[in-house]
């Protein structure tokens, strides 16, 4: 018995420190070295869906303005300083490990609010998400 509460605690300290190291590996210039950037959303009309079994997408229009001076349109993410260019991708991933995301993101899309988020374009068709705020 005390080996098993050994095994499992040992396993729920990797599990942190693991976390804690993939966290890190993200840090200031996202996964792989990718640099992410903020998007302000108008929570009003984004589609959310699941991507099971780590975390979700959700469409939405892109943005043809800044949002640094003005909220974006309801149902539309755009950049702080520029709209969106011709093929960059309308889907936000949000991974299941990025702490608070679904609760804000479901919060401002059944209230209509503004939220903002630190994303990369990961060249597959959705923006990844590494950071979620209001």
């Amino acid at each position: 018995m005390k080996s098993a509460l050994t095994l499992t605690a040992l396993c729920l300290v990797f599990s942190a420190s693991a976390q804690m190291s993939f966290a890190q590996v993200r840090g200031p210039a996202g996964i792989a070295g990718r640099p992410y950037y903020t998007l302000a959303c108008h929570g009003a009309g984004l589609s959310v869906r699941d991507a099971p079994p780590v975390g979700v997408t959700m469409a939405f229009r892109p943005g043809t303005y800044a949002t640094a001076s003005r909220d974006p349109a309801p149902g539309t993410c755009s950049w702080l300083d520029r709209g969106f260019r011709p093929g960059e991708p309308g889907v936000l991933y949000i991974d299941n490990s990025v702490f608070g995301a679904a609760s804000t993101i479901i919060q401002a899309t059944s209230h209509a609010e503004v939220f903002h988020v630190q994303a990369y374009n990961n060249g597959l068709g959705d923006m990844v998400v590494v950071r979620v705020g209001r």
